[in-house]
């Protein structure tokens, strides 16, 4: 495909917000899921600039949807921060664009998190996949990119899953369940299924019952000034729910360290079928001093206690 056409410096302005009030978690930072919906948000605007924009797609009946994402996060963003987004393209098929999407601080121009996701295009919701319009293609190559070291897998490097989420094989393996939940019309993007958000969102708020199964009161940690927070995830999407489906989220821890832990999760629909599944590298956060901890001993004597042997993403 040749060299990159840009460098990361020279990518376009693909989203503008504002941190609100309501994407503030009780870590005092904006949560994971808003990263991710925001980075939804940019690549929709580089569609656009390829000539893949809603009003193709719709007179197509066409969607884009993204398959899986690496996310790094690098710096807390806090409320009311104005934010943007910059997006590139570092990898183009007949039938998949690779894009490179960066949140920044807009006034320091401090990047706060990056993502790197495998976007197609399908006829419909449930239709089958297709190829892009050769003129998109080549729109493509103007915005081409090489991945930055510091949006480069770290601790989490899995090009593909290693297995596809099996219910029985969770209940064998005794994973933890986090979450049991129905899907709202809140949560559905234009497309009529559930925003690709959904599926961090849900681990994150399934965190505390996560650790309520190996008896850390969540809360009264954070009483005392500690809490945590996520340095990477790994997510795979195999199916997105629609309104009014149920999901299922089992939970394990797969490997803990000094100061960080790596846990998993496979996320079911209602019939047990797999939905997604994600890794997630974590570390224990001082509230005060807005840094990492290193993680007390007994919580990594308990972590260490719930790995689960097998367990994979």
């Amino acid at each position: 495909m040749g060299t990159p056409a840009l460098s990361i410096d020279q990518l376009p302005i693909t989203f503008r917000g504002t941190v609100a009030p309501s994407e503030i978690d009780e870590m005092g930072h904006m949560n994971v899921r808003y990263y991710v919906h925001k980075a939804g948000q940019a690549a929709g605007h580089l569609f656009n600039m390829i000539g893949m924009g809603p009003d193709r797609r719709k007179r197509l009946g066409l969607i884009h949807a993204p398959l899986d994402h690496h996310v790094r996060f690098l710096k807390e963003s806090h409320l009311a921060m104005p934010i943007n987004a910059r997006s590139g393209i570092v990898a183009i098929a007949p039938d998949c664009l690779r894009i490179y999407t960066e949140v920044l601080h807009a006034t320091s121009g401090a990047v706060s998190a990056t993502f790197t996701g495998d976007y197609v295009l399908t006829h419909g919701l449930h239709g089958e996949r297709t190829n892009f319009p050769k003129d998109v293609l080549a729109a493509a190559e103007q915005y081409k990119c090489a991945l930055p070291d510091y949006g480069a897998p770290r601790g989490i490097n899995l090009p593909q899953p290693t297995v596809i989420p099996n219910w029985q094989q969770a209940e064998a393996l005794g994973l933890a369940e986090i979450s049991r939940l129905e899907v709202g019309t809140d949560k559905i993007a234009a497309d009529g299924a559930v925003r690709p958000e959904y599926f961090i969102g849900t681990i994150s708020d399934g965190i505390p019952a996560f650790l309520s199964t190996i008896d850390i009161d969540r809360a009264a940690r954070l009483n005392d000034g500690v809490g945590g927070a996520a340095l990477e995830y790994r997510l795979f999407y195999f199916r997105r729910p629609e309104a009014g489906e149920l999901t299922i989220t089992r939970s394990g821890f797969i490997e803990v360290g000094n100061k960080t832990f790596l846990h998993g999760h496979w996320i079911f629909d209602q019939n047990g079928k797999p939905l997604a599944a994600t890794a997630a590298i974590a570390v224990t956060f001082d509230l005060k001093a807005r840094k990492s901890l290193p993680m007390p001993p007994e919580m990594r004597a308990a972590y260490e206690e719930r790995v689960v042997p097998g367990f994979a993403v």
